[in-house]
């Protein structure tokens, strides 16, 4: 909540706030390859074993990553390089593992009423996917 309330009070100083990022993101290419690995992951979601996966959860994270992957990614390049504060990359991480990893354990808690006890495995599974 903290992050939210600080990218909506900081807009100007987030690229993911700015028009130029979702004209970034929707060219055709991008959205065609997009849509290929979704439609992908929702398939295979059901059939991969794990009875916490289903077509839901694989949707909302492939639209998450989407959307907020390429500006997480790129603020943790810069921060390393020294080309942006510190605080940006505290943000990028926290909207990488919101995409990655909360929405899905917010979803599971909603969906079994329990948090998953495969929270930190999940974590890091997920990010690298």
């Amino acid at each position: 909540m903290v992050v939210g309330v600080r990218l909506a009070w900081s807009r100007r100083d987030y690229a993911l706030c700015r028009r130029e990022y979702w004209r970034f993101l929707w060219v055709p290419w991008k959205l065609a390859t997009f849509s290929i690995a979704a439609i992908g992951l929702i398939i295979i979601a059901p059939y991969t074993g794990d009875p916490t996966w289903d077509y839901s959860d694989a949707a909302f994270m492939s639209v998450l990553t989407f959307l907020t992957a390429p500006w997480a990614v790129g603020v943790l390049f810069k921060t390393l390089r020294r080309q942006l504060p510190v605080h940006q990359a505290l943000v990028a991480a926290c909207v990488w593992f919101f995409s990655a990893s909360w929405s899905y354990d917010g979803y599971l808690l909603v969906r079994d009423g329990t948090y998953p006890v495969t929270w930190l495995v999940n974590l890091l599974a997920s990010s690298v996917l």
